[in-house]
Formats: structure tokens, C-alpha cells, sequence
């Protein structure tokens, strides 16, 4: 964890002068999403897997889909849909939202382990571009519904790892040779594989595509001449900038397109997340210095250390107005609002023991997996605002201002006093 160090945050206009934008500001949570960094980070994963992806019978060989689910915010689909080839969605939710958005059909892939008829019905009626499957009760669904359409989306096999913690997602073996042995010739569209979040590494990817191409090999006739595999990689957004372009020179190509989602690989590093702080309290329960913000799981869903990488990543900066906190420090541990004891951003992170209330926190990475995936109705805390940062220049988010928490979600009638 790097605490105090303002180049972390210079993408969102933070300076050794401090931070010019939190000048006047209503002490409010607020995610900040740098667009230049995304265009970077796409370009990036399109440099790092291209040697891999390499078909020369397609001119469409690589196909870079961004995963709406580690951030659906509306705004920031519309300026990355300039710098993907298409989306991929978990539910109709998801779906539905794109399709509203204006987004292309064909530009839009439907996994998630759980998928309703409705969801199902919606992306058959549709025409999205591939349902990746999960389980044979889906297949049968989707067989069901497609009777009546005249639409017939391409359907992949979602091919599981390995990996007893991972076996949530795909088809259990029996039951993917099942389908491929018994397939109607070009049945299906080809195969697809989540590697696991942040876990990427060479030999897992070239292993699990080589798995791919025996399947293709022993059952050919159940797929159609578009074949294609589709990964989600799992490419640490930690590292990105570091990763190697893939070294495949080993082996014979793949004869097939590989097309890539990415969801935080791509957004991920682009977000900042702001909250200021209610109390500070020293020397409870042993510990030198508690801070509560007016943010928290409700907001960023869980603490802000990886699972995988622990706190290496995390950054956090104190400011006092808009100028940088740089007096000594104690270790800290940052809570967030909620009336629950878990609500633990960050473990003994190194700031200013002068901390006081109305002062800001920022914390980084904090793109990915946000406001949508936190508890953000429970006891009614207000939403966090989010900005998009287009050529340094902060716009808000056209968040849908009709916005309400379920506790004013009911009809106003008076509780009856008798």
C-alpha cells in the first residue's frame, strides 16, 4: 500500500499542489474515471495478446469485449464502446441497458452461470452475436425458445478449469462431450473460458486453448465455419503495463479467431474514489487511529485490497480542503459508514495523524466493481456522485436523476396510530 504519494493520483489532476477540483466541493463520495486511461489500457490489451490472435483466413481476428458487469455506468459504455468491439453481459438486466443504450446486437455476448428464459428470450429475440453456455439446462432452454424465432444466436460451450473453485462456470465434462457428441452438424459457434480474476498466466491460456483444439479436432462436425474461442483472461490489471506481449513463437498458431473480454483489466486503474471523513477516534481497541468516511461498502462493495495481490496496489491520499495532508503519520484503519463491523476499507494504512473531520480520503485502483456491486440500500446512504474525465476536464454523469432508495420506494400513506 502506498499512502501519501500524489503521483498515484496525477491522471485525475492531483498535484504536489493538491487537487484543485475538491475546491468548493459539497463533501460527497464521488468516483472519478480518467478516459484517457482507458484508452490506454485498451490499446494495451490489444498489443498483448495480437501475436496469439494472429488468423490469417479472418480479417476480424481479434475481438476485444468489454465486460459491462465490472462497470455498467451508461456514460462511461457510451465513450469506451469507440475503443471495444463489443460488450458482454451477465443477465437481461445488462442486456437490455445496452440494447437502450443504442448499442448493436451483434456487438453484444450473453454469459453468467444464471440465465433466466427471459434473458434467454430477450437475447434470441434480439440476434445477439453468441450465448455462451454453462449447463445443458440452458441448451435445452434456448432449443425451446428458438422454435419460435426465426432468430438463432451462435451458442459456445463455456469450458470449465481445472479447478474446484472455478466449477461454477462452464459445463461439467460428462456433460460438454454429451452436447458434442450429440450435436446436429454446425450446432455450435465455438468455445469459451474464464480463467479466473487476475490469475492469467501463459501456460494456463495456452494450455486451456490447446484443450479447445483437441475438442475441435475429435468433434468437428459440431461446429459451424465461424468457429471462435472466446477468454476471459483474467490479464491483472495490476500489471498491465508491465505484461510482455504474448510469446507464442513455441507453437504453430491456432487456426481459429480468440477474441478477448476484459472488465477491470480495462477500467479498473481508470478510477479514483473519494470520500470524506466523519470522525477520527485514537486509542480504541488498541489501535492508533480509526477514521470513518462517509462512503464505504455501500459504495465500493468490499475492502479495497485484492484478493490476489493483497494491498500492493491500493494508493490513498489525505487532503484537507484541496491540499495535500503532509504531516506525520500513524498507522490507520478506515471503516466506512455502515453499521457493520466488516465495513473495512483499508488495514493500518500509514496517514496523517492530524486527521480530522471534513477532510478527504482518495483511494485508487477503484474503477471496477463499484456502486453496482455494493450493498448501496442498506439504511438509505445517499449515492455517491460520478464524474467522467474527458481531455482533464471533469463532466458528471448523467446518472437517472429519478433515483431512489428503497426506503421511499413505498406509497406515502400515514402509519395508523389506533
Amino acid at each position: 500500500m502506498i499512502c501519501g504519494d500524489w503521483t498515484r493520483f496525477s491522471k485525475w489532476g492531483v498535484t504536489d499542489k493538491g487537487f484543485p477540483w475538491l475546491d468548493g466541493r459539497e463533501r460527497r463520495a464521488f468516483f472519478l474515471y480518467d478516459t484517457a486511461t482507458i484508452i490506454n489500457n485498451t490499446n494495451r490489451v490489444r498489443e498483448i495478446w495480437q501475436p496469439l490472435s494472429s488468423h490469417e483466413q479472418s480479417s476480424h481476428a481479434q475481438h476485444l469485449f468489454y465486460s459491462i458487469k465490472a462497470n455498467p455506468n451508461g456514460d462511461l459504455i457510451r465513450f469506451i464502446s469507440n475503443s471495444v468491439d463489443g460488450f458482454d453481459v451477465s443477465s437481461g438486466i445488462e442486456l437490455r441497458a445496452l440494447l437502450e443504450l443504442g448499442i448493436q446486437p451483434q456487438r453484444i455476448t450473453l454469459s453468467g452461470p444464471a440465465k433466466t428464459d427471459e434473458c434467454l428470450e430477450l437475447a434470441i429475440h434480439a440476434g445477439i452475436h453468441a450465448i455462451h453456455l454453462d449447463s445443458v439446462e440452458e441448451y435445452q432452454a434456448i432449443r425451446g425458445l428458438m422454435k419460435a424465432s426465426t432468430r438463432s444466436p451462435g451458442m459456445t460451450l463455456r469450458v470449465p478449469l481445472n479447478d474446484p473453485l472455478s466449477q461454477k462456470l462452464g459445463l461439467p465434462e460428462s456433460d460438454l462431450i454429451a452436447l458434442l457428441s450429440r450435436a446436429v452438424p454446425g450446432e455450435f459457434a465455438g468455445f469459451h473460458a474464464y480463467l479466473g480474476r487476475e490469475s492469467f498466466s501463459e501456460e494456463l491460456c495456452i494450455g486451456m486453448l490447446h484443450r479447445m483444439q483437441d475438442l475441435l479436432r475429435a468433434y468437428p462436425a459440431a461446429f459451424g465455419k465461424e468457429f471462435a474461442v472466446y477468454l476471459g483472461p483474467g490479464l491483472p490489471a495490476k500489471e498491465l503495463q508491465e505484461q510482455r506481449p504474448f510469446q507464442h513463437s513455441a507453437h504453430q498458431p491456432f487456426p481459429f479467431p480468440i477474441h478477448f473480454e476484459g472488465g477491470r483489466t480495462l477500467i479498473s486503474d481508470a478510477g479514483c474514489y473519494g470520500a470524506p471523513i466523519l470522525s477520527v477516534k485514537r486509542g480504541l481497541g488498541g489501535l492508533e487511529q480509526i477514521v470513518i468516511v462517509d462512503g464505504g461498502f455501500q459504495h465500493v462493495a468490499s475492502s479495497l485490497p485484492s484478493p490476489v495481490f493483497s494491498d500492493r496496489a491500493i494508493a490513498c491520499l489525505a487532503l484537507r480542503g484541496s491540499g495535500i495532508l503532509t504531516t506525520e503519520t500513524t498507522p490507520t484503519d478506515v471503516f466506512g459508514s455502515l453499521s457493520l463491523s466488516h465495513d473495512a476499507l483499508l488495514s493500518r494504512a500509514s496517514l496523517p495523524s492530524n486527521l480530522q473531520r471534513g477532510d478527504w480520503l482518495l483511494f485508487s485502483p477503484c474503477g471496477a466493481y463499484g456502486y453496482t456491486t455494493a450493498a448501496n440500500q442498506f439504511i438509505g446512504h445517499p449515492q455517491p456522485e460520478e464524474w467522467l474525465l474527458k481531455s482533464n476536464s471533469p463532466s458528471p454523469v448523467s446518472a437517472n436523476a429519478a433515483f431512489r432508495p428503497y426506503h421511499f420506494s413505498f406509497p406515502r400513506t400515514e402509519v395508523s396510530h389506533d
